[in-house]
């Protein structure tokens, strides 16, 4: 920025410090851990600097500690460290436990968030429930050796005195005060678009898209109200930034920035609670809701040129001058007659073809079995070459072991014979020895020797014929 954040601003921007919020050409994503960084904390002492990631140093007013911004977060300087859960961790050092609020802390937070004790008496509550709310995710509690507490962010590296939700209630508090009346006046006054809408959701990291439930926010922060002690204005080029007149400190974030933000994110963890279904409506439903009811995904907005109202769907880009509602409602009464004249063409046409529908189901049959048949053919044919081939094989194996025993037979039966030929060849042996002397001496004549079968003739005879000579005379014969 051209000029110097803590000097005095040299001019507004056209309309005054209540005009119309403008966003910044340069800037970025609102910052979580940056936006809860207060912008007009009271001081207390020594400054203590702590840096944000991608942002300006902030000036911290802080009293002095014994140890930095880091030793802090890990205990440093005594006492008692409290998470963002609430859980209670014991500190090196000697220091109160955290104490629950009384009559006269309730009173401190509320002077703390503006609120008169007198003339805003019905928002003590919400003092007393800024002492019991738990801290946002990645922040810390501790108390220094004074029983004082003060809050560190581990991840940005941010040690501050005041709780990282002073911002939002003390938003609460405005909002209830005089900046709901100052925020619907704006809308009437300078109606927002759904470019500006999208651009501010954009800023606070909403998607348009996916998180229609979160643009009213959007929405409404396109109208933020400064609150009395804030103005606005530009730098030599261009840039809008914000003046504190009580504290003379400057921000370049709006002071409802973190009010805002910690909308978005009570309202997405209740989006997180709530079932696909709770989302959902139906026909009669839409037939409860009022005229001013804007179903999702639809906005309403008003045409600055004709005063006219007019709907936008931040889904699908979608711009309609009639109300959502009817359209939901004729497209689910479209819907349902759609579904119904199916069902009774259906109807019609399945008692119109009731033949057909037989036809086409015993034709379904008939294909069936076919295919059934058809695949146990072809199992069959398949398992055909498989029987064949076992048959043969045990064939070859019954005429092998067939072979085998007919071999073993013959065998046996040779043996036989040969064992025959062999005793017969033994006794003939044997009776030729026996009888040979006596053919010699028969008759002083020379006897041929005798054939093997007549010489087995012979013994027969001899067997039979006892007289020896008897016998070969026969034999002679």
């Amino acid at each position: 920025m051209a000029t110097l954040l803590s000097a005095m601003p040299a001019q507004q921007p056209p309309g005054g410090p209540n005009s119309r919020r403008v966003l910044s050409s340069s800037y970025k994503t609102m910052d979580a851990a940056k936006a809860y960084v207060p912008s007009n904390m009271q001081g207390h002492g020594t400054p203590l600097s702590a840096a944000a990631p991608g942002g300006p140093l902030l000036q911290i007013e802080a009293p002095p500690l014994q140890a930095d911004s880091s030793a802090a977060a890990a205990g440093g300087g005594g006492g008692v460290r409290f998470t963002n859960q609430g859980e209670e961790v014991e500190a090196p050092g000697t220091s109160p436990s955290r104490p629950g609020p009384s009559g006269r802390d309730v009173a401190a937070a509320a002077r703390r968030l503006n609120i008169d004790l007198v003339f805003d008496a019905d928002l003590l509550g919400v003092a007393e429930e800024f002492l019991k709310v738990a801290l946002p995710q990645g922040w810390e509690e501790f108390y220094d050796d004074e029983a004082r507490a003060y809050y560190h962010h581990a991840e940005s590296g941010t040690t501050q005195w005041a709780h990282p939700l002073e911002e939002y209630y003390r938003g609460v508090v405005f909002m209830r005060k005089e900046g709901d009346v100052h925020l619907e006046q704006k809308a009437k006054d300078s109606p927002p678009t759904p470019e500006e809408v999208r651009e501010m959701a954009k800023y606070f990291g909403i998607q348009a898209r996916d998180e229609v439930e979160l643009m009213d926010v959007a929405k409404a922060a396109v109208n933020a109200p400064l609150p009395p002690e804030w103005e606005e204005y530009e730098d030599d080029d261009g840039e809008v930034y914000f003046y504190n007149k009580l504290t003379k400190k400057t921000s370049e974030h709006h002071p409802l920035d973190g009010y805002f933000l910690e909308l978005v994110r009570q309202r997405r963890v209740e989006l997180l609670k709530r079932t696909k279904e709770d989302r959902n409506y139906k026909l009669s439903d839409y037939d409860l809701f009022d005229e001013s009811f804007v179903p999702l995904p639809w906005m309403e907005f008003t045409d600055p040129k004709t005063g006219k109202h007019y709907y936008y769907d931040f889904t699908t880009s979608e711009t309609c001058y009639q109300h959502p509602s009817e359209l939901i409602r004729a497209k689910l009464r479209l819907l349902a007659v759609v579904r119904m004249q199916a069902c009774c063409r259906g109807n019609m046409v399945r008692a119109a073809n009731k033949k057909l529908v037989e036809y086409l189901a015993a034709t379904a049959i008939q294909r069936n079995f076919r295919g059934y048949r058809a695949r146990k053919g072809v199992a069959k044919s398949i398992s055909r070459p498989l029987d064949d081939a076992a048959t043969k094989i045990q064939a070859v194996f019954r005429g092998k072991a067939s072979r085998t025993t007919i071999k073993r037979s013959k065998e046996e039966t040779s043996a036989l014979l040969i064992q025959a030929y062999w005793r017969g060849a033994i006794s003939r042996k044997r009776l030729r020895e026996q009888h040979e002397p006596n053919l010699k001496g028969f008759g002083g004549r020379a006897v041929a020797p005798l054939p093997m079968d007549l010489v087995a003739a012979m013994d027969m005879f001899a067997v039979m014929i006892p007289d020896r000579e008897e016998a070969v005379s026969l034999t002679v014969v």
